[in-house]
Parts: C-alpha cells; structure tokens; sequence
C-alpha cells in the first residue's frame, strides 16, 4: 500500500498488485480498499501489536473487519 505522511484513520487506498491474490476478499473493483490505519503503538497499542505479529508471523499485517452487510 502506498505511504501516508499524516493521520490517514479511514482512507482509500490503491494496493500493489503483487497483494491483491492475498487481499481479494477486500478489494474493489478498481484494486482500492477502505482502510482503517495504525501508524504506531501509541494510537492503540493492542491492534497495533496484533498487526507486527501478523507482519512477522505471515507477512501481511491486515484484519478483514467487516458486517457483511447484505444488500
């Protein structure tokens, strides 16, 4: 994903092509997602954790968050 110098919480987002087979049930049509952001463990040190570990551990830190709201 693309680097943000300022507090993006809630922005879209282009991803590299090389993560849309990993991130594919997130996706839009265009190849952006709507990404909720931690940049540093003072924000929300928890998540912010569980995201370094799944970086180390699997080298993709993201969550799928979602209500699957139908439509």
């Amino acid at each position: 994903m693309r680097k943000c110098h300022r507090k993006c919480w809630n922005e879209f987002w282009q991803v590299k092509s090389s993560y849309h087979s990993d991130l594919q049930g997130v996706l839009h049509l265009d190849g952006s997602v709507r990404a909720q952001v931690v940049f540093d463990d003072e924000t929300n040190k928890w998540m912010y954790m569980l995201l370094r570990y799944l970086w180390e551990e699997y080298g993709l830190p993201a969550l799928i968050n979602t209500s699957f709201n139908k439509a």
